[in-house]
């Protein structure tokens, strides 16, 4: 089965184009990363709820970068500089951050 061009995104030529992608995935990256911090305090089980749900979107995003970035560094599309860069930005993004204190 043939999958519509414009189901597929545009065509990446140049590495300009493959950054401005990775860009583009690494800040929905971080958006959904800040929402791991989100707490509701009237209410606990919504906050756990929804800062799962976060952690596992932000993961799958997480993911979605360094295979991006691979299958572009493997195909030549992007620089060794570049992935080294653009990757650490995703290794970072995984660092925990501290939302509430032991006591509540």
């Amino acid at each position: 089965m043939l999958v519509p061009e414009k189901l597929l995104g545009e065509r990446i030529d140049t590495e300009d184009q493959a950054r401005n992608w990775v860009c583009e995935l690494v800040g929905d990256m971080k958006l959904w990363r800040a929402e791991c911090n989100v707490s509701f305090p009237a209410d606990v089980s919504k906050t756990a709820q929804h800062q799962r749900r976060a952690c596992w979107t932000f993961l799958a995003k997480q993911g979605k970068v360094v295979g991006a970035l691979q299958a572009l560094l493997l195909t030549g599309k992007i620089s060794e500089r570049c992935y080294q860069e653009l990757n650490q930005q995703a290794i970072n993004a995984l660092a925990p951050t501290v939302v509430g204190n032991a006591n509540g």
